[in-house]
């Protein structure tokens, strides 16, 4: 039931979530991002904004695309600063493997041009789709389920795809073309005490000026369950990702067996 929250999303009500996919591959996907498409009445007000959103974004950005080679200088850069300590995935291909990779200019060669075919042919590997769930204690010595952290650990080069192709690549063109605001990206030497002297000094700056302000800490818990894979696929749509990239990654996710790891180990049974 966890993995099934999207679907509460009132887009799933409609014909509309059929025509589109869950991949962003059809025609209507395209039609919403050159903004040409006429939305249904059927769909809700809130949706409705989102998709002419998308319409707007994907006509500004219609000849920017998001590049999916992989050169072997990235590869490098990118393993030769990774933390080693990172634990490894089900398939046991350690961040360290990668790492070492990366002192190899052929296996550098080789693995970036294995990851660039997959990213275009939307054809991910089938150990990319093995998931494993470590459960940690955020606070030392109370093993308490609601006190617990889940977190999951996927393929080192899985995870290098992603934050190459969306963590930077479809970011930097949207924050080149003012897309996300500047104040939405993490600066380098910035602390979370800044952020934190910021709200400080924005307080008292309200009081001295006499000006109402108020101040909403909202978590988003566990919103990463109710993103609607259809929605956020005409959305990297709009933003010029491959089509392919987006579908190496949704189908991915889509796919995933989730294993457990325990103090006695890992399971030998997933759970779908």
């Amino acid at each position: 039931m966890r993995f099934e929250l999207a679907a509460q999303a009132p887009i799933s009500s409609t014909k509309l979530i059929d025509q589109l996919g869950y991949l962003g591959d059809s025609e209507i996907a395209k039609q919403l991002v050159e903004g040409t498409y006429k939305i249904p009445d059927e769909v809700d007000d809130a949706t409705a904004l989102i998709l002419e959103e998308i319409g707007r974004i994907g006509v500004k950005l219609f000849d920017g695309e998001v590049t999916v080679t992989i050169t072997p200088e990235e590869f490098q850069y990118f393993w030769k600063r990774v933390r080693e300590g990172t634990a490894s995935s089900y398939s046991s291909i350690h961040y360290d493997h990668y790492k070492a990779a990366a002192h190899s200019s052929k296996l550098s060669s080789f693995l970036a041009k294995k990851i660039t075919l997959i990213s275009r042919t939307g054809c991910p590997s089938e150990r990319w789709s093995y998931g494993l769930t470590v459960i940690l204690e955020k606070i030392a010595g109370i093993a308490l389920v609601n006190k617990l952290r889940a977190i999951l650990l996927m393929e080192a080069d899985f995870n290098f795809h992603n934050k190459l192709i969306f963590g930077k690549r479809m970011l930097d063109q949207a924050r080149s073309n003012e897309i996300i605001p500047a104040e939405q990206y993490s600066k380098k030497q910035s602390t979370a005490e800044d952020g934190s002297y910021d709200k400080i000094l924005q307080a008292d700056i309200s009081r001295q000026m006499r000006r109402r302000m108020s101040i909403t800490s909202a978590d988003a818990a566990n919103c990463y369950d109710r993103v609607h894979h259809a929605i956020i696929a005409i959305i990297f749509l709009c933003l010029g990702v491959w089509g392919g990239s987006i579908t190496t990654m949704l189908r991915t996710i889509q796919l995933m067996k989730f294993y457990l790891r325990t103090g006695w180990g890992e399971s030998i049974r997933s759970i779908r």
